[in-house]
């Protein structure tokens, strides 16, 4: 017994024990703020650095750094930890980088440049819907769909705070203010471990820490709304802040779609203080509001709540540290609200109405450590939601979502190994829910990979089985951001997904190519019963059956990165159906959101005289539906029997901008951006309509967004 505790005991110093390690912190040269994944290597080692900008080594000698964002440098290594320095540069450049970032798709800020602006905005959302494996499932919806899952299950992280509805104008635009973005992960497959909670994928969008340095502010104006954000010091070296703002002029939206009135606003805000390079404390605030409106007073039963307001309001509170002996920790603190509201209005009368308010209370600590080859994650999250909700008629009201409360508690653990040109991955994270006077549920996550890497080469296979406990219910096929969530319980159980994917990518001078599959299956979703009539009865448990679903995928990704032309296409071919025996017969049918085909291809032509012309082609099937239904949902047909035509648009923006030779920090910019260029009016969905005088009607398609061109005036100083 003695021999094994000195054994572990030596195994346990060896690696949390202090060590002559190398600690490298980045910064930006100019606001000193730490950077993602900068790329060191050395003769024996290759290493990113995280979002602290903290990257350790345990070998000696010169080692080159590279970003895709820097300057590249190199240094000659000695113990301890050390700051340095990197210098920005004004094009993005292509850099191929080492194993342990190919885990995920990470998204420098400016990169949101590859796409036109929608309507005079960055969008960060739509870019992430033009990454292969990843759709939307309908026009104007920000929302991700991504291999198979349906938009409730992609996690989304506003400065580690969870974002129930990430949407702006009936889903035109996302919740996010690109002039606040720093950087964004985005996960498909190979989740670390200390994500949960969700079963497609995850976003995690970090905002900047603002400047340390000296202060900045950036304004754009278009014919929609506008948009404002500065970020500075409060105490040069110490205390930086970042704010943004953005808004809709009033009801803009309906000169372009006629009966359609939209208006939104967000405001973020950031303070960030720094202790040292190695620890610092940053609190973030975000709060949005939307307010949708569309003319019901053709008893278009389809649009059966015409009127919607949906709003965000998340803070977090986060503590960074880094140890000299290679340990690192962050403890995570944060709130989020949600509430929704629906209203059907019928010759300016209230008929129909519901509400929704959630809140949800978030706690994360979690540790690294880094030694040699071998990396250790590890630490615990815990959740607790409140819930409550009405309906409301002229004959009744009732709770239509019973008022609840659940906790969520999940320890995780993670090691990650390197051995020559391989990289090994192995990660588990067991929850533990429970409902209020409900039963408990304990779950076990796994998250494994093994990944090749040689040269420009990349190769990975990787098993990822996650759970999820919160669902969106979408109440007309068509789902908006101001549907209800619902907690599992005893009726409706957590949704357990198994997922199998594998990839290879290689990169050959300005050209990278990848290709990737994955194989998806879901042992527990939910669907509407055939038959069931919403908002009939207090119980919504009763309109809801249990269903199996199943995805599989092909992937292909090309982009060519030249001096002055960057193009990219990609294409995705994959398949998603459920299956339950009280819904269609008992045969399998498509899922509302599947979509077999989806192709985008982007060109952006950049000239050393600051103008840039970009262009982007989307090409998809058509998503699925129901004829025979009405609203609230009465299924008298097969599911999703009906697909829509092939949605197909073009946009293009233009950009000029002018560079003040005085004051490098000043500069403005002009653009032009057109928004489904030759119109081709996408069918959004089809409707019923009695005015041909038939005794059984006509159906007609209904399109949202025609052409819409936009002119953005911006400012920098």
């Amino acid at each position: 017994m003695m021999k094994i505790l000195f054994t572990l005991l030596l195994v346990s110093q060896s690696i949390f024990g202090f060590s002559q390690n190398t600690t490298l912190v980045f910064q930006d040269s100019e606001t000193r703020e730490p950077i993602c994944y900068v790329y060191v290597r050395t003769g024996t080692q290759q290493v990113l650095s995280d979002c602290r900008g903290i990257a350790i080594l345990s070998s000696s000698g010169t080692a080159s750094i590279k970003h895709v964002s820097y300057k590249d440098t190199s240094i000659l290594l000695a113990s301890g930890s050390h700051t340095v320095l990197l210098h920005s540069q004004s094009t993005l450049k292509q850099v191929t980088i080492a194993r342990q970032q190919l885990d995920k798709i990470y998204i420098p800020a400016k990169k949101l440049d590859n796409i036109p602006y929608v309507l005079g905005q960055k969008d960060v959302m739509s870019y992430i819907q033009t990454l292969p494996g990843v759709s939307n499932s309908q026009e104007g919806n920000t929302g991700l769909n991504v291999r198979g899952g349906r938009t409730d299950e992609t996690l989304i992280l506003l400065d580690d705070a969870p974002i129930y509805n990430p949407n702006h104008v009936f889903g035109l635009f996302s919740a996010f203010n690109a002039g606040v973005v720093k950087s964004i992960d985005f996960y498909k497959d190979r989740f670390p471990a200390e994500y949960g909670g969700r079963n497609s994928s995850v976003l995690d969008i970090n905002t900047k820490n603002g400047d340390f340095q000296k202060r900045n502010t950036a304004l754009n104006l278009s014919i929609l709304g506008g948009d404002i954000s500065s970020n500075g010091y409060i105490i040069k070296d110490k205390l930086s802040y970042n704010i943004g703002g953005r808004a809709s002029y009033a009801n803009a939206i309906k000169y372009f779609t006629a009966d359609l009135e939209a208006g939104y606003y967000d405001i973020n805000t950031k303070l960030s203080y720094k202790v040292s390079d190695q620890e610092y404390v940053a609190a973030s605030f975000y709060r949005s509001k939307d307010r949708y409106y569309q003319s019901n007073d053709d008893q278009n039963i389809v649009l059966f709540f015409n009127e919607s307001t949906w709003s965000n309001t998340a803070a977090s509170l986060k503590w960074y540290k880094n140890y000299k002996n290679g340990l690192s920790s962050k403890q995570v603190y944060s709130f989020s609200n949600l509430q929704n509201e629906k209203v059907a209005i019928y010759q300016e009368t209230a008929d129909f109405s519901t509400f929704q308010k959630m809140n949800v209370h978030h706690l994360k600590s979690s540790w690294s450590k880094k030694q040699g080859k071998l990396e250790l994650n590890g630490g615990i999250e815990g959740h607790v939601y409140l819930t409550n909700s009405y309906l409301k008629n002229p004959d009744t009201s009732f709770v239509f979502i019973p008022k609840s409360t659940a906790a969520e508690v999940a320890p995780y653990a993670e090691a990650s190994f390197s051995h020559n040109l391989w990289n090994y991955k192995l990660g588990t994270r067991y929850t533990l829910y429970k409902l209020v006077d409900d039963d408990m549920f304990a779950i076990p996550d796994i998250r494994a990979s093994v990944a090749y890497t040689q040269s420009n080469h990349h190769a990975y296979l990787a098993f990822d089985r996650t759970s999820q406990f919160t669902f969106q219910l979408y109440e007309t096929f068509m789902p908006i951001s101001s549907d209800f969530w619902i907690l599992a319980n005893s009726k409706v159980k957590p949704q357990i997904s198994n997922m199998f994917s594998l990839g290879y990518s290689w990169s050959i001078k300005a050209i990278n190519v990848s290709v990737g599959g994955y194989a998806k299956h879901y042992a527990q979703t939910y669907d509407y019963k055939d038959g069931a009539l919403l908002y009939s009865s207090s119980d919504f448990q009763k309109y809801l059956t249990s269903a199996t679903r199943r995805s599989a995928g092909l992937e292909l990704s090309m982009s060519m990165d030249f001096k002055k032309i960057k193009a990219d296409a990609n294409y995705t071919l994959s398949k998603t159906t459920l299956q339950s025996d009280q819904i269609n017969r008992g045969d399998r049918y498509p899922a509302f959101y599947d979509r077999p085909h989806l192709l985008n291809a982007g060109i952006i032509y950049t000239s050393k005289k600051k103008f840039s012309l970009t262009a982007r082609q989307y090409l998809s099937s058509g998503r699925t539906m129901t004829y025979d239904y009405l609203l609230p949902i009465i299924l008298v047909s097969s599911r999703n029997e009906i697909r829509l035509p092939m949605y197909h648009r073009l946009d293009v923006g233009m950009n000029w901008t002018r560079q003040n030779k005085k004051h490098e920090n000043r500069s403005s910019t002009f653009g032009v951006s057109i928004y489904n260029v030759y119109n081709n009016l996408n069918t959004y969905y089809i409707r019923k309509t009695y005015e041909t005088g038939k005794a059984y009607g006509d159906y007609e398609a209904v399109t949202l967004f025609p052409i819409i061109p936009t002119v953005t005036y911006g400012l920098k100083f």
